[in-house]
């Protein structure tokens, strides 16, 4: 496994990350996985099913470090 090379090909898909939790803490905290697309600070999303928009205000990594941008596979909040 250590010589498969890793596929960007969700990594240009649009944005898929289902919530998986919800929590108000100095603002609404989601936490997901994403599934396919380029998480990063500052991105203008649209929440489904709602249509509700929301910026981007920080992305944090499992271990709570701030990252610059979460691809696919990477568990965020």
């Amino acid at each position: 496994m250590d010589t498969m090379q890793w596929s960007h090909a969700n990594s240009v898909a649009p944005l898929m990350m289902p919530v998986s939790e919800k929590y108000k803490d100095m603002g609404t905290i989601i936490v997901g996985k994403v599934e396919s697309g380029l998480l990063k600070r500052g991105d203008i999303l649209t929440l489904m099913p709602n249509k509700d928009t929301v910026e981007v205000a920080a992305v944090y990594n499992e271990i709570e470090e701030e990252v610059a941008q979460a691809l696919c596979g990477d568990n965020v909040q």
